[in-house]
């Protein structure tokens, strides 16, 4: 069962963000009712926020600079504990992605 205040937020967030940083909110809860971390949402951003390369500045963007996502991500999943609560906020909980060495590569068009 999905938290009221839960869902509350997030309506409130969809009023101040783009559709895009709203999605980013919905995703976490998505993740955590699917049985998912949602802490790996915050902390992939994270990854692109310390990767090499310059980031739009926010201004002229229409997406949250991915600092913002990681504080959004932060604060929505600590403020909502009856939801997010039982999952692990440490990085180095994550499981890493392993791919077979011969799985297909598989491009879209």
């Amino acid at each position: 069962m999905l938290d009221r205040r839960c869902l509350g937020e997030v309506n409130a967030a969809r009023t101040r963000w783009t559709t895009n940083g709203f999605e980013l909110l919905r995703k976490a809860l998505l993740y955590a009712t699917a049985g998912y971390k949602p802490w790996e949402l915050a902390w992939l951003f994270q990854d692109f926020q310390n990767a090499d390369g310059g980031e739009v500045p926010q201004l002229l963007s229409d997406h949250p600079g991915n600092q913002q996502r990681v504080n959004a991500l932060e604060k929505h999943l600590r403020a909502n504990p009856s939801v997010f609560g039982k999952f692990n906020s440490d990085p180095k909980s994550a499981r890493p992605i392993t791919v077979p060495k011969d799985a297909a590569e598989l491009f879209l068009h």
